[in-house]
């Protein structure tokens, strides 16, 4: 019997025989077919296989993201921070030196850094070098951050450093004697700026120089007589300064420096003004004169231990009232020609209020007004707007009125309220406060001040 060959599998084709051809058709659709059909079959093979990986690695990510942070949240502050961060980061890697199929410190993943890096330096430069001696990673990522925050007193700095990392700087502090030439150099992401002593046309000319960067300035000294108007002029030209914090200056207020119109007539966003002395013995014609045309974007204003006449708290409060975005008012105004006086309590004009709902925003009003009375206080609390969450009114006469207005009004919102060293505050207040008060979460009183009340009243 005759072997088959492969000549027999296809025999010869008569003429008009048509079946190779369909042959031909046949294989060139089933082949691709054929192949994607592998392709799928392996590539769904590996997507499983990826789709496992990537599984395991980001669920190992927010787990190490989820214990960093409740670590950093739950450390009480302090320079430890860091360094406890890094003995719980070793411990574990102890433990479990690698990812899952990947090799590669938990130290070393982006998001951890993400996450520890906004508790890096919050609590000076040791916390810095805590964090830079955990591993080679973070040294690598958070070296910057020495320069962040600079102080400089006297030439303990050396000045080659300095410009040589100046572009880093975002932060200076200024104390005692500098040396001209250190503030004299030009920072270029410089947003804070704290002088702490006296000062002179050096560091109005530094503010000048970084106006556009500038966003938070505290002065801890004064200027110099001299450079008063200059200093003053320059902080009127601060387009991107929201926080303006002044201590143990003097404030003039006359017809050749307007300081009291650029502090509270620029678009910041924050002032602060404590231990200031503001005379002066320019007319009230003028002042609506140079007042700002617009209302100013003040949020947040501290006046603290004030000295000050009456004819210029008058003034001061005109301007509050014109800060239709304030959202918190501290006042301890000393007004040494009339105590017991506060220019804040609202004016009736032919039985019209004339403050009546000032400043729709507030939600914080501090009052230190020593023996502030009770109607009076009655009065401003009527005259705000409800949404009032954290109210004080030490020292005050707070009495009867002034608890019925405040339940009136600003119930529903309030949860803080300081009523330290108030005489005439009763039990009977104190307990209608609480009451009508669903919110409320602090009260403070002198307890001392209740026994005595409740002995004089026996």
């Amino acid at each position: 019997m005759r072997e088959q060959t492969i000549s027999d599998a296809f025999p010869p084709q008569l003429p008009g025989d048509n079946s190779y051809m369909f042959q031909a058709v046949y294989f060139a659709i089933m082949l691709p077919l054929v192949v994607y059909a592998i392709v799928e079959v392996m590539f769904s093979e590996l997507r499983l296989r990826l789709s496992k990986l990537v599984a395991n690695r980001m669920g190992s990510i927010q787990l190490w993201v989820k214990v960093v942070r409740t670590l950093l949240e739950r450390l009480a502050a302090g320079d430890s921070v860091v360094v406890a961060v890094a003995v719980t980061f070793r411990t574990a890697c102890s433990k479990r030196p690698t990812l899952p199929r990947l090799r590669l410190s938990p130290l070393e993943l982006p998001e951890i850094l993400f996450v520890v890096a906004p508790y890096i330096g919050l609590h000076g430069g040791r916390s810095i070098c805590s964090s830079l001696r955990v591993c080679k990673t973070w040294h690598r990522s958070f070296i910057h951050l020495i320069w962040r925050d600079l102080e400089l007193q006297g030439t303990q700095t050396p000045y080659r450093y300095i410009l040589a990392k100046r572009g880093l700087i975002q932060s200076l502090v200024l104390r005692g004697n500098v040396p001209i030439r250190y503030a004299q150099l030009e920072y270029p992401h410089l947003s804070r700026l704290e002088v702490k002593a006296n000062f002179g046309l050096i560091i109005t000319e530094l503010i000048h120089r970084h106006r556009k960067s500038l966003r938070h300035i505290r002065l801890r000294g004064m200027p110099h007589a001299n450079d008063s108007h200059p200093f003053w002029s320059v902080l009127a030209n601060l387009p991107r300064l929201q926080n303006l914090d002044m201590t143990n200056m003097v404030i003039m207020d006359n017809r050749k420096c307007l300081d009291l119109d650029v502090a509270f007539s620029t678009p910041w966003m924050e002032l602060t003004l404590q231990n200031l002395s503001i005379y002066g013995h320019r007319p009230t014609a003028h002042l609506e004169r140079t007042w700002h045309p617009n209302p100013p974007m003040l949020q947040k204003v501290v006046l603290r231990s004030i000295l000050i006449k009456r004819l210029f708290a008058d003034e001061l409060a005109s301007r509050l009232l014109r800060c239709s975005n304030l959202q918190s008012l501290e006042w301890d105004v000393t007004i040494t020609d009339a105590r017991h006086y506060c220019p804040l309590v609202p004016t009736e004009v032919d039985g019209n209020d004339q403050r009546a709902l000032l400043w729709p925003c507030l939600t914080r009003l501090q009052l230190s007004v020593p023996n502030l009375a009770d109607d009076k206080i009655s009065a401003i609390l009527m005259s705000l707007q409800r949404g009032l969450t954290e109210l004080g009114l030490q020292l005050t006469a707070f009495g009867q009125l002034a608890t019925n207005a405040l339940i009136a009004r600003h119930a529903q919102t309030l949860r803080d309220i300081d009523l330290e060293g108030c005489p005439t505050l009763t039990e009977a207040m104190e307990a209608d406060i609480v009451t009508a008060c669903p919110h409320l979460t602090a009260i403070r009183y002198d307890p001392d001040l209740l026994e005595l009340h409740r002995a004089m009243m026996v």
